[in-house]
């Protein structure tokens, strides 16, 4: 289960056990906050979100799209430019 908390200061991504009730790792980390799950792959277990204030340098409201995987490795901006608005995404037939 995907869990969004604030228990590190800064609006974040956890991932739980079901059976347990327990964490299982945090997803995501560092300063901004998540501010919405663009997509979930179950399969490959990867998730794309947006958040604000992470890229260094830019104004803090511009918001960013990134990738990780749900065991919060592999963390990648996908969207590094200055922007107000990240594209959105859209599911097509192929995926």
């Amino acid at each position: 289960m995907l869990w969004y908390s604030q228990r590190d200061g800064t609006a974040q991504m956890f991932l739980y056990d079901l059976k347990s009730g327990q964490p299982k790792n945090q997803i995501t980390s560092g300063v901004g906050p998540i501010t919405r799950i663009a997509r979930l792959d179950k399969t490959t277990r990867t998730m794309w979100y947006e958040a604000a204030g992470k890229e260094k340098g830019q104004d803090p409201y511009f918001t960013h799209v990134y990738k990780v995987g749900l065991d919060g490795k592999n963390n990648v901006s996908l969207t590094p430019d200055t922007a107000l608005t990240p594209p959105r995404f859209r599911r097509t037939a192929s995926t």
